[in-house]
């Protein structure tokens, strides 16, 4: 059984979304004979996606709702994550014994 499908062309790229940020949500704008025709939805989007991209969609009713994740707030995120792991092999190797005082006290000015 064939399932029709519309064609959709992203227009824009709203941002992240999901627990852990790897889904994209974007408006697209449906597509016939080649042209869009000015009706638009957001949609969620798993895997690599740019502006003037063609999705095929097997359903295309209903539209995400989510919320996309604050750009700046996941930078925040992204940089906390890195942050914590400079922290957390510094204290790995000090219980290891391969760091002097002076070396923890220039890791933890550098983490600032």
């Amino acid at each position: 059984m064939d399932q029709p499908v519309k064609l959709a062309k992203v227009s824009r790229v709203l941002g992240r979304t999901g627990n852990t940020g790897n889904v994209t949500q974007v408006r697209v704008e449906f597509m016939e004979g080649g042209s869009t025709t000015g009706r638009s939805i957001v949609r969620n989007v798993k895997g690599p996606v740019r502006e003037g991209d063609i999705l095929c969609l097997l359903e295309w009713e209903r539209e995400a709702s989510s919320t996309p994740i604050n750009i700046e707030t996941n930078r925040t995120i992204c940089e906390t994550t890195r942050k914590l792991d400079i922290l957390f092999r510094g204290l790995l190797e000090i219980l290891e014994g391969k760091w002097c005082a002076a070396a923890i006290s220039w890791a933890l000015r550098d983490m600032g």
